[in-house]
């Protein structure tokens, strides 16, 4: 089996792997989508919110969108950010409203990023261990 080739993420050689197609957040088990990024605009724009968006998390139909379209690099993090969306959901009820839940999401997702990537063991180790 061949491996699978390695790509450059922060100057970094590290091998991709597959996104998952689901995650459990509170209780609820979530799907986890790639579609064509038109698809996620059209979406987008029914829903309402304004933007440019690279992917969405729906608290209704408990699935998490990325745009296919994204650099491998920037999957990750995109699917990250719309997980961190989903825990700050209770009973599938947003317990902020957007705005300040967005501004919550940018900022545990910078930090959370640093921490995974800079932490090998300590991920290791909750993996593991929790």
């Amino acid at each position: 089996m061949a491996k699978k080739p390695k790509v450059s993420v922060d100057g970094v050689k590290r091998r991709l792997t597959k996104v998952p197609s689901t995650f459990i957040s509170n209780n609820f088990t979530w799907t986890i989508t790639g579609l064509p990024q038109d698809k996620i605009d059209k979406e987008m724009a029914e829903a309402g919110p304004k933007g440019v968006f690279r992917g969405f998390s729906d608290r209704v139909t408990l699935r998490v969108v990325y745009a296919k379209e994204q650099s491998k690099q920037d999957i990750p993090r995109t699917v990250l950010h719309e997980v961190l969306h989903s825990l700050m959901r209770v009973n599938t009820t947003s317990i902020l409203e957007h705005e300040l839940e967005e501004k919550v999401v940018v900022h545990l997702e910078e930090r959370l990023t640093d921490l995974i990537k800079n932490n090998p063991k300590l991920i290791k180790y909750f993996q593991d261990n929790l």
